[in-house]
């Protein structure tokens, strides 16, 4: 399968039923759901979703899901999904696949992302364990959304460090990120925490001294332990 192993839509999508779970899909982009337009999550379970290349010009891309339009999440559980090159769980990547382009990338302000990684077998480089964000998109995540221990996997005891660049997230070509929840106990071998390339652009928003943002307890074996 290409877009989507359990869901392609070529407008929107909407998860809103705690009842449902998304387990053992598998495509090239979007793993468990693809939506060419929007993709709205505020429930659910995406658990051991994987985002797979297949010979395909296409890039494996969204372990849990893909979307080309706005994104929003509110709520839902994101656990071990992986992907063979970009977003481990969620890949936002505004116009890369034939979607319009449009800086509105949308927003996380829920939902829990935990064991999510990148992860390939040809020695390719990978990009964002949990989210990445990509062609043109200005993604915001705030609010309750929580991110740890995602870039890697423990396989027989053992703990393998398999995201390139960006434990939690990385932001690539002319995308945007504004971060304003702290991230912590996530692992790669560049960025811990963030990665940032090409010419994306990266942003802290809503921190305070009562309330700070903090990068904490985010590990790498090359450069940049937090960004």
């Amino acid at each position: 399968t290409l877009y989507g192993g359990a869901v392609y839509s070529a407008n929107s999508v909407t998860v809103s039923n705690s009842d449902v779970v998304f387990t053992s899909n598998s495509a090239t982009v979007g793993g468990a759901v693809f939506a060419k337009g929007n993709l709205n999550i505020s429930s659910g379970t995406f658990t051991s979703n994987s985002a797979r290349n297949q010979g395909a010009t296409v890039k494996a891309q969204g372990g849990a899901a893909s979307c080309d339009g706005r994104v929003d999440i509110s709520g839902g559980t994101f656990e071990k999904n992986f992907s063979e090159n970009y977003g481990g769980a969620i890949s936002i990547s505004k116009g890369t696949n034939g979607g319009s382009e449009n800086t509105d990338g949308g927003k996380i302000t829920g939902g829990v992302f935990t064991g999510n990684y990148t992860i390939s077998s040809t020695g390719e480089t990978t990009y964002g364990g949990a989210i990445y964000v990509g062609g043109s998109a200005n993604v915001s995540i705030g609010g309750e959304a929580k991110f740890e221990k995602n870039g890697y996997y423990i396989q027989n005891g053992s703990t393998n460090i398999s995201t390139t660049y960006g434990g939690a997230f990385a932001v690539g070509e002319n995308g945007v990120l504004n971060l304003g929840v702290s991230v912590s106990n996530n692992k790669a071998r560049n960025g811990g925490a963030v990665a940032v390339l090409g010419n994306a652009k990266f942003n802290f928003f809503g921190s305070t001294q009562t309330d700070p943002i903090t990068l904490s307890n985010n590990q790498v074996t090359n450069n940049g332990g937090a960004i």
